[in-house]
């Protein structure tokens, strides 16, 4: 299992982020364009 927590506060933007993958088999990640999924990867 891959656990991954984000917290990020920037001046009025609050960002928590908490992902948990399994370690086998296929995860996707989908969204409307510009919503962030390459940014996440990175």
């Amino acid at each position: 299992m891959l656990k991954i927590k984000l917290k990020q506060t920037l001046a009025h933007f609050k960002l928590e982020l908490k992902l948990d993958l399994p370690a086998h088999g296929i995860s996707a990640i989908y969204g409307h364009s510009g919503a962030g999924k390459s940014s996440l990867l990175r």
